[in-house]
């Protein structure tokens, strides 16, 4: 219970980092657009290459397909076309669109977001036009400067219903910057205009232009007050500049003096704004002219007028609709600022200021949002290496101790005087066992799911014997129950298929085996049907049916929904193993319940038919008692006693020499006095573990010859394709079936088995006879494809992709028939893990190929 709990506090901590990772990514994206956005801004030629580029960068980042910019003329009767993006031309760029009766007028005169849901049935003037080119829906934003409309932001989709609240509070974010950014060029431009007809002026607009572009390069609040510092005297006449920051809180205002030397000096807290030039400033959202310091009321006035200003000119720092705070200028002469174009300009440069300072926070904001999302990816990682690591110490205590149980329950069975009632305790030894070993594999299973490291392994099998060994599990359940179950194939299946044998049963097991227990009277029908090379596996049943809001929820893992009456044993993790499995092999699991009639549960997959249209099936089971030929000589590596012992009791009395090594470095010297015909080896042991042992013996001409079959605890894929790699002939998982034991040791060293009834039973496919069909047959060279198809070939094996590998290969043997021999070569030796020679057959293809 305390590893269950453990497990779920492991995975309720990931769950919760990775919703934390997924909501500061949503905010790192959303900043980061605005960033990109930004800086559109700043490189800008002009307003209409600033029009453009805004355009291009809202198709790019937001749902639309025809983006546009309309201005408002002068009158405010009509707007201009000024911008277009996107390839529907109706309404193009220039066109002008009245007020009246337009949603871009609607959007003007309201100051809110118009949503056109469906063009072909709206009253907007422009509609049926958008219509005529393919855009169902648009959604109009104003640019607004304060309460000030100067144009809209517009979008359009082909679809209908495209843009909801949350797309447009996105694009508003964009449309205030847009719309600030137009105002201050605007204003730049009108302050260009009059600064040029004097020498003056055309100083100061040098001076500005220099400041913006320093202004483009400040990355922090320090390097702004720099250039603010440097730049602001020269632009306008000032003896004093500071600048006064909004708090938080809205209440206060801190004010900086800056110094070009220090940078910026905190001078102290305005507070309450009433009664202050900044203040006041910030109040009214307007600039403030102080003619008369020394007469003024302002609280600041008299401690101003002591160090000889007269005069104090105030502009609010406007982004958007915010108001950050102030800009300030002070002059020792009166009437410096008393020409509007001096107001004007310093409320430029107040904008242009303040959009820099946002742009530097969002910027900051964006950066402690990466070092977050990094932070808190780190921390998942780092809790998913430490689950795996637990997952997978945990799978390999838990299944030492399965493998004796189980082992020792197969070999007491097969005793032919066991009384009844042992015989009965035996099998409920060996079925809780299973069971347990099946709520193991589950977890593993979801883990490997969770880390994107599930595997399939692709292979032939026999479709129709799987199937009709499911069925006959699930007959015979059906009827302890007392209940009707039904297979039926609807059409002829072949014989043959390639795809995961294992994954496919596991699923068929799981889906049926629910089925079958949520049924208390009734059916159970079991479907199949085949279209080219697709099959729809269908599973309905007369149970208990799921309420229609559990539905989304069956498939989380250890999630049982229902009535307490209604829900079984179990870890709740089949259906969600099952979706994950049916989703990598290509399918998705789909299901339709009523509660208190029924479900239906059924997938569709591809299974490719085989080319001879036949494997070898499984025979009918026999008792096998020995084997023919001269004795054969196995050693045990295993450092738990309880484990030798186990494979000794089942494969002495078949008649193996058997020896037994506590550990790696035994194991070693064994097999240099004893020689075996067969090692069985575990991974893990201390002073020499089964990797570094499998080395060795392949290095050594006397050990070399060896076959090596591991046996170990450790279950996942990535320790069988290290064992393989390594050089072992076979991998099994603990703890294991003795039959599967005995296939895989009869196929290594080439045995005839003897069965009860004095039957013997040659192996179908033993090395001595590949041997002898390959010397009969007149050596063909293959067909070799091109260098550049052979590559990627390659860089699969090189990753132990096996089944991409396998699918690859048989894409290429498509486009070519004349590779057919090749690319089955390569097929046959990676379903076999030989990945090593697949490696060097590719090396040596390509080195064939070029010389070619």
């Amino acid at each position: 219970m305390n590893d269950r709990n453990n497990r779920t506090e492991i995975d309720t901590s990931s769950a919760e980092l990775e919703q934390k990772l997924a909501r500061a990514q949503s905010r790192a994206d959303a900043a980061q657009r605005l960033a990109s956005i930004s800086i559109a801004f700043n490189e800008a030629v002009d307003e209409d290459d600033l029009l453009r580029r805004v355009a291009h960068h809202v198709l790019k980042y937001l749902p639309s397909d025809r983006t546009s910019i309309a201005l408002v003329n002068d009158g405010d009767q009509t707007l201009t076309v000024h911008a277009l993006e996107g390839n529907r031309n109706s309404l193009p760029k220039g066109a002008v669109v009245p007020a009246d009766g337009t949603a871009v007028g609607s959007a003007v005169k309201s100051g809110q977001v118009v949503f056109v849901r469906d063009t072909t049935n709206s009253h907007y003037g422009e509609s049926s036009q958008l219509a005529r080119s393919g855009i169902l829906s648009t959604m109009c934003v104003p640019l607004k400067v304060g309460p000030r409309v100067i144009g809209t932001l517009n979008l359009g989709a082909v679809t209908t219903n495209a843009y909801d609240t949350e797309l447009a509070r996105q694009a508003q974010q964009i449309a205030v910057v847009l719309a600030s950014n137009i105002e201050a060029r605007r204003q730049l431009a009108r302050s260009r205009e009059t600064l040029a007809q004097t020498r003056v002026h055309a100083q100061r607009l040098a001076a500005l232009s220099e400041m913006g572009r320093a202004l483009g390069y400040a990355t922090t609040e320090e390097e702004l007050f720099k250039v603010t510092t440097e730049f602001t005297a020269r632009v306008l006449p000032a003896d004093r500049v500071s600048i006064a920051l909004l708090k938080p809180d809205k209440q206060a205002l801190t004010l900086y003096g800056l110094r070009s030397s220090m940078g910026a000096v905190q001078l102290g807290e305005l507070s309450p704004l009433a009664g202050t030039g900044p203040g006041e400033a910030v109040l009214s959202g307007r600039p403030l002219l102080i003619s008369d310091l020394p007469s003024s009321e302002l609280r600041e006035g008299p401690r101003l007028a002591k160090v000889g200003l007269k005069t104090c000119l105030i502009a609010p720092m406007v982004a958007g609709e915010t108001i950050l705070g102030t800009v300030n200028v002070a002059s020792t002469s009166v009437g410096t600022y008393s020409h509007q174009r001096e107001q004007d300009l310093l409320l430029h440069l107040a904008s242009y200021i303040g959009i820099t300072l946002l742009n530097i926070r969002r910027n900051s904001e964006l950066q402690r949002a990466k070092e977050a999302a990094e932070l808190a990816r780190a921390s998942a990682e780092a809790a998913n290496r430490e689950k795996s690591n637990f997952l997978a110490r945990m799978s390999h205590e838990l299944r030492t101790p399965l493998n004796g149980i189980l082992g020792y329950a197969q070999i007491i069975g097969q005793a032919k005087n066991l009384p009844p009632t042992h015989r009965t305790g035996i099998d409920v030894i060996r079925r809780s066992g299973e069971h347990l070993l099946s709520l193991i594999n589950d977890i593993l299973d979801i883990a490997k799911i969770e880390n994107r490291k599930l595997e399939l392994h692709i292979a032939d099998f026999s479709l129709t014997e799987l199937l009709h060994g499911v069925a006959e599990i699930f007959r015979v359940r059906a009827g302890l129950k007392d209940i009707t179950f039904t297979y039926k194939p609807l059409n002829a299946l072949p014989a043959a298929v390639s795809g995961d044998e294992q994954r496919l049963r596991q699923v068929l097991l799981n889906l049926l085996g629910n089925a079958i227990k949520f049924t208390k009277e009734g059916r159970v029908t079991f479907t199949v049907e085949a279209t080219a090379e697709t099959y729809r596996f269908r599973i309905e049943d007369t149970g208990v049916g799921i309420a229609k809001d559990d539905l989304d929820r069956i498939f989380e893992p250890f999630r049982q929904v229902g009535v307490p009456e209604n829900m079984s044993d179990g870890t709740g993790l089949g259906l969600a193993i099952s979706r994950e499995l049916v989703e990598i092999m290509g399918g998705k699991l789909h299901v339709q319940s009523k509660l208190g009639q029924g479900s239906v549960f059924w997938f569709d997959i591809r299974l490719p038919t085989c080319r001879d249209n036949a494997v070898v099936t499984a025979t009918t089971v026999r008792t096998i008692t020995g084997y023919l030929g001269a004795p054969r000589t196995v050693l045990v590596a295993d450092d738990v006693w309880e484990n030798r012992s186990t494979l000794v009791h089942m494969l002495a009395p078949l008649g193996f020499e058997m020896h037994e090594a506590a550990d790696g470095r035994a194991a070693l010297q064994m097999c240099r006095e004893h020689r075996p015909d067969l090692l069985l080896l575990d991974l893990k042991m201390p002073h020499v573990d089964g990797f570094e042992a499998i080395h060795n013996l392949r290095q050594d001409p006397r050990t070399e010859p060896c076959k090596i079959i591991i046996i170990s605890a450790s279950a996942f894929d990535i320790d069988r394709r290290e064992s393989l790699a390594a050089g072992a002939d076979g991998f099994i998982a603990k703890p294991f079936r003795l039959s599967k034991l005995l296939d895989l040791v009869g196929q290594l060293l080439g045995l005839r088995w003897t069965y009860e009834g004095n039957t013997t039973d040659a192996l179908e496919s033993s090395p001595d006879r590949e041997a002898e069909a390959e010397s009969q047959s007149p050596a063909v060279q293959p067909q070799l494809p091109p260098p550049a198809k052979l590559a990627p070939l390659h860089d699969l094996a090189r990753r132990g992709d096996v089944q991409g590998l396998t699918t690859l290969a048989r894409e290429l043997e498509k486009s070519d028939p004349n590779y057919g021999a090749f690319t089955d070569e390569v097929i046959t030796l990676a379903r076999r893990f030989k990945l090593k020679q697949v490696r060097e057959l590719l090396a040596n293809a390509m080195a064939s190929a070029k010389e070619a």
